[in-house]
């Protein structure tokens, strides 16, 4: 795709006979947010695998590549395509480098995410691939865009205020979007928020805090989970599920990765499976605990095949024996 940009179709409803046009993707990051703001519009960032991907490919053939979702799309959006393709000559050098530093900037870690940004280039919500084609996936959009104005307001009537006043203004915009946005891009003001609020007055404090808390878990987990420490893993979780008792999140977590720590180091999958079933007992109706049932699932599943393949491993010794026997 060129990495200039079009002119686009009129909004709707303004007189004349201008015809929508075809939705253009920009591959220029800067190019991109100067159009946003010339526009008065937002960024849809498309942070995508397009030669391999599966579901990438599927949201582009399902949503992206239809007409109805080109026809609406561009009344709200500047469109931006960060490829991350196994065929190199897709993209530029220049901008092969500028899509690693984004990933690297926006935390990206899977594909398709989809983020929505204002021009300034500030997240406002995520998603990725979704079912039902482009007019539902349009509506998903309209509804992910309430989050900038709800955020914008309370942001504005935080302007002028100081301390618990202000702190109850940056939390309500903080509320208004989704929690994975706000901890990955807007811990400044989560950090304010904390700070503001001291004597937890304004009821912020602790929330604050304890999702705070939550990134340090995770970006900790990462860390050691990179290097194969897995006994270091466990005595982290172990020390935070004594320092958080009481936050359901942070127990459920750290439970669970207790967990993955039986598997990981010790082949342990009977533990794992009774560790899985104590993080889903801590809180069965979080986002997570609503996941846990599946990934049970899947550890079973990797279980058996692993017992399967042992069993397959001793029979052939046992041939090999009978063999060597009869020489």
């Amino acid at each position: 795709m060129s990495g200039r940009s079009i002119s686009f179709a009129v909004a709707l409803g303004l007189v004349g006979s201008a015809v929508a046009q075809e939705a253009q993707w920009l591959q220029n990051f800067e190019d991109a947010k100067a159009k946003a703001k010339t526009d008065g519009k937002d960024l849809l960032v498309d942070f995508t695998g397009s030669d391999w991907c599966v579901w990438c490919k599927r949201l582009d053939a399902e949503v992206f590549a239809e007409k109805a979702f080109q026809d609406g799309i561009t009344k709200g959006y500047v469109l931006l395509k960060l490829d991350f393709p196994h065929d190199e000559s897709l993209v530029t050098e220049a901008i092969k480098k500028q899509n690693a530093q984004l990933q690297s900037d926006y935390k990206i870690q899977g594909f398709p995410t989809i983020l929505l940004m204002d021009p300034a280039g500030r997240p406002y919500a995520q998603t990725g691939y979704k079912q039902g084609g482009a007019a539902p996936y349009l509506e998903h959009l309209a509804d992910l865009q309430k989050a900038k104005a709800a955020r914008d307001e309370h942001f504005g009537k935080a302007k002028g205020t100081e301390g618990v006043e202000r702190a109850k203004h940056l939390a309500a915009g903080l509320d208004a979007m989704a929690e994975e946005v706000v901890m990955q891009h807007y811990q400044a003001e989560v950090e304010e928020v904390i700070k503001l609020d001291a004597d937890g007055k304004a009821g912020v404090k602790a929330k604050y805090e304890a999702k705070l808390a939550m990134v340090a878990l995770e970006e900790k987990f990462q860390e050691l989970a990179q290097t194969g420490d897995w006994d270091g893993v466990d005595k982290y979780m172990a020390e935070q599920l004594t320092k958080y008792k009481g936050n359901v999140d942070i127990e459920q977590k750290a439970t669970f990765y207790r967990a993955v720590c039986l598997i990981e180091g010790k082949q342990d999958f009977a533990g794992a499976l009774k560790g899985i079933d104590a993080a889903l007992a801590i809180a069965p109706d979080t986002e997570f605990g609503k996941r846990l049932p599946q990934i049970r699932k899947n550890v079973e599943r990797i279980q058996k095949q692993q017992e399967s393949e042992k069993g397959g491993d001793k029979d052939k010794e046992k041939k090999n024996d009978k063999k060597d026997g009869g020489d």
